[in-house]
């Protein structure tokens, strides 16, 4: 009887070095995926923070310079320097070419209702990764010399400067994180 006791007491002993392999293995499974989330987070931000940056220097040429003209020389020239596109962009637009897609349309609904003062998600496309973010543009004075017709006032969001940024030329990592 007491060798069977004593063989027993042995069996999880045998055992605690698996246990333990297990335990470690699930410990660094976690901490790598932990870490594979905050790599993807920051490359992320990176490029919201980039993405920014354009917006502010879109509105600086827009409002400096010709509102209807210099947003499409400027970003006409950053898509074929950099594949990052940008546009003014409305519910009310006065051009055509301005006029938001689908996904704008609903950003812009957002930035209007004063539901968010930034949105941005990752898109497809063109079969390429990109990272959206339109910015609002509050309606000035000098705006209603061409915008009067859309019943808005000074210090409403009168549009949005909508930035699109390829992932794929940003940063690999957000991309391999991913998969």
């Amino acid at each position: 009887m007491d060798s069977t006791i004593v063989a027993r007491s042995h069996i999880p002993l045998r055992r605690f070095p698996l246990l333990v392999l297990f335990l470690w293995s699930g410990a660094v499974a976690l901490l790598l995926r932990y870490n594979l989330y905050r790599v993807e987070t920051q490359a992320l931000e990176s490029v919201r923070i980039y993405a920014r940056t354009v917006f502010e220097k879109d509105v600086t040429y827009y409002i400096e310079n010709h509102p209807a003209l210099m947003p499409r020389l400027v970003s006409e020239f950053r898509q074929l320097e950099f594949g990052t596109t940008g546009k003014i962009t409305s519910s009310k637009s006065l051009r055509e070419d301005n006029a938001p897609d689908e996904w704008e349309a609903a950003a812009l609904k957002i930035l209007e209702n004063g539901e968010a003062n930034e949105v941005s998600s990752l898109e497809t496309l063109r079969n390429i990764p990109y990272l959206r973010l339109p910015q609002p543009l509050y309606a000035r004075a000098t705006c209603f010399s061409c915008h009067a017709a859309h019943g808005r006032t000074e210090g409403n969001v009168l549009g949005a400067v909508s930035v699109a940024v390829p992932l794929e030329s940003h940063d690999a990592s957000i991309q391999h994180s991913q998969m």
